[in-house]
């Protein structure tokens, strides 16, 4: 869970034992990682920004615009900033509910491991290159970031109301049920078309989860062959269903037990 919550130092206490037995730990994004997709961005200032003669306004129709302003500014990014934003970099912003946008810098679970293997003196390796997932979170034709900005437009009390729910099915070790509960969203989302809204969330969850998913394999195994004890810290998403991590390595020939 990439946001700060009291209920992490429960995990924190279950998982120390087998924390400080590993000799290296396996995450999405090192710190050092975090850090140079931040100095990318800053060297490369025209990846968040749209070129001087194009704004969103102009892009988009009146309504819409309209919508994500407001929702921008829900999450204190004023209209004049909003408008000048590459879509994919907006849409990101806006998949932040209001509630969370205060906190979210603080780090959640994968910053209290990180932060642990430090001070443990283990080391911490990507389960993949930071280039490959900022390609992936910016990629897309123009016209297809502009169609992501869409599912950012709910209402900032239900989006906050959202979040809430999916936090506690976090906690509550349902998180299947918080991603399948993802695709009920576009029932909130003003003028949203069914099949389209589905058929955008089926090609998040093929870029995001199963491929990703199927490209950590070797990784994690080449890790087991040169470590004895290894800790793997990755969103909860990417650990069910036929083409989640442990249904991959369970077919990879590993033994899957609960901790």
């Amino acid at each position: 869970l990439p946001l700060p919550d009291p209920r992490h130092d429960q995990t924190m206490d279950k998982v120390g034992g087998a924390l400080a037995a590993a000799d290296v730990v396996l995450v999405e994004a090192t710190m050092d990682d975090q850090a140079a997709i931040q100095t990318h961005m800053a060297q490369n200032p025209s990846l968040m920004t749209l070129p001087a003669d194009t704004s969103l306004p102009e892009v988009l129709d009146n309504e819409t615009w309209a919508a994500v302003r407001d929702a921008a500014s829900a999450r204190g990014i004023p209209g004049f900033m909003a408008a000048k934003m590459q879509p994919w970099f907006l849409a990101l912003s806006l998949s932040i509910p209001p509630c969370a946008s205060a906190t979210i810098a603080q780090g959640g679970l994968d910053h209290l491991l990180m932060t642990r293997a430090g001070e443990l003196g283990i080391p911490t390796q990507a389960l993949e290159p930071w280039e490959a997932m900022f390609d992936l979170i910016s990629g897309g034709t123009f016209e297809e970031q502009l169609d992501a900005l869409s599912m950012g437009l709910i209402d900032p009390d239900q989006q906050d109301a959202f979040i809430v729910a999916l936090v506690d099915l976090y906690f509550e070790e349902r998180s299947a049920m918080g991603w399948h509960l993802s695709y009920y969203t576009k029932d909130f989302l003003p003028d949203a078309i069914a099949a389209t809204f589905d058929a955008q969330m089926a090609e998040v969850e093929q870029a995001l989860l199963i491929d990703r998913n199927a490209n950590w394999i070797p990784v994690i195994t080449q890790a087991a062959q040169i470590h004895d004890r290894i800790f793997i810290a990755f969103g909860a998403a990417h650990l069910f269903g036929e083409d989640g991590v442990l249904n991959l390595l369970d077919q990879a020939g590993w033994d899957i037990s609960r901790f």
